[in-house]
């Protein structure tokens, strides 16, 4: 798969656009890092340690997901990811913002 198509269909500041470009910069660093390990190290993990590994790092970035704006899809992403963050109205996010400095 093209990275170019694959950044710029995941271009934007949704969480589940930023859950998902984290999940696969953790899967780049990933193979990058087996790769090290292979040349330089002489070292191997099988694929199934490396899925474990990768999925259990892409689960602890999913659980630092603390809020989202109340929109179907939010919902419906966020249970099928088994994360429960505190879902927000778009006026109280705009506000949460606000009070952050993040305006």
């Amino acid at each position: 798969m093209d990275l170019t198509f694959l950044s710029m269909a995941l271009a934007g500041s949704s969480m589940r656009k930023i859950a998902a470009r984290a999940a696969v910069n953790l899967v780049v660093y990933h193979i990058w890092r087996e790769r090290n390990a292979r040349i330089f190290r002489d070292e191997v993990k099988d694929l199934q340690r490396l899925k474990i590994e990768a999925l259990q790092e892409i689960n602890m970035i999913l659980g630092k997901i603390t809020r989202m704006k109340i929109t179907q899809r939010n919902v419906v992403w966020a249970e099928k990811m088994g994360i429960c963050p505190k879902f927000v109205s778009p006026r109280e996010n705009m506000q949460i913002l606000l009070q952050a400095g993040g305006i």
